[in-house]
């Protein structure tokens, strides 16, 4: 079990929780409307890339599952650490989330992990040495998140991915957190 409180490790952050980033531009503000709250039929891509929640739905990873085995995107990553989840079980999110998938038949050596990320950007900047691990280099990335949280993960994932085709919220209607 974590020896620290979920508040506790809030104030001990190695990279800070939030990053000063840019405004989202008129049509990036479009484009997350449109995929939060109208369900568009998705392209396929490189890499799903499932930010760390501190609750996790099972119907969400139902669709995620189903979107893989339509051949929807090839490779998982699913990120963080804590969150209340890792507080009540011990147990990082993301591989909660990787063992969830499993049982809903997504092949484990498809699913990449990244397990130590308390924040949004350690999510996206821990990332890359997976990514750099198992030398994968997407050119389009579809990413998971609450709907809320979209802006920020986009601008985020934007930083570190700047010239890659990213994609809000993947297959919104039925995977927003």
């Amino acid at each position: 079990m974590p020896k620290n409180s979920y508040a506790d490790d809030l104030k001990n952050l190695s990279i800070p929780r939030e990053v000063a980033v840019d405004d989202l531009s008129p049509e990036e503000i479009e484009r997350i409307t449109q995929t939060v709250f109208v369900a568009p039929e998705s392209q396929p891509v490189d890499l799903l890339f499932i930010f760390g929640t501190s609750t996790i739905d099972g119907e969400v990873l139902e669709s995620v599952a189903r979107d893989y085995q339509k051949g929807r995107f090839p490779r998982v990553l699913v990120t963080g650490l804590s969150g209340r989840l890792y507080y009540e079980t011990g147990k990082p999110v993301a591989r909660i989330m990787r063992d969830e998938l499993i049982v809903r038949g997504v092949p484990s050596e498809v699913i990449l992990v990244q397990d130590r990320s308390t924040n949004t950007l350690e999510d996206v900047a821990f990332s890359l040495d997976v990514l750099k691990q198992h030398d994968i280099s997407p050119e389009s990335i579809a990413f998971l998140c609450k709907a809320h949280h979209s802006g920020r993960c986009l601008r985020t994932l934007r930083k570190f991915f700047p010239s890659q085709t990213l994609s809000p919220n993947f297959r919104a209607g039925s995977l927003v957190f």
